[in-house]
């Protein structure tokens, strides 16, 4: 069981992307994620607070003295503002900074009922849509075995 702080990048990057559709409506619904009195102009600082408010809560967690060594720290996040990222990197670079946030604040019993991880889920949603591919109108066809593919599962099964 161990936890770290984030960085504030890591924190504007996921906020970002998480709001990267200007035709988007995420704010309307952040209320259902535990998120109360987001407005579209203040939606990206309540839920970067959230972020950084669970990830203090899983280090408070695992560490008794989480406040001497790193109070400051989460005070200073706190205080900084959004700062929106405009030229977002790849979709896997993001869901891997989602995944780390998650990895570093997942130690607390109330993690999966969190607004935090209802956003984090979202995100991903979102980035496994943004796929290429992903909105290819065939749907629950779109793959099919090509014809001379055919791997015989003995042949990868060592006697």
């Amino acid at each position: 069981m161990s936890a770290f702080l984030c960085s504030n990048d890591l924190f504007d990057l996921l906020v970002s992307a998480y709001f990267n559709d200007p035709r988007d409506s995420t704010h309307l619904y952040l209320k259902y994620k535990g998120i109360d009195g987001a407005t579209d102009k203040n939606a990206p600082q309540l839920v970067r607070d959230a972020l950084i408010d669970e990830n203090w809560r899983s280090i408070q967690h695992c560490y008794e003295d989480a406040e001497d060594y790193c109070g400051a720290h989460y005070r200073s996040l706190k205080a900084t503002k959004f700062r929106r990222i405009v030229l977002l990197p790849q979709p896997g670079v993001i869901a891997r900074a989602g995944g780390c946030l998650s990895y570093q604040s997942c130690e607390h019993p109330g993690w999966k009922s969190s607004p935090a991880f209802k956003i984090l889920q979202d995100l991903n949603s979102k980035l496994l849509k943004n796929l290429p591919g992903y909105d290819l109108p065939e749907g629950w066809d779109a793959y099919e075995r090509p014809k001379n593919d055919a791997v015989c599962l003995s042949t990868l099964v060592k006697k």
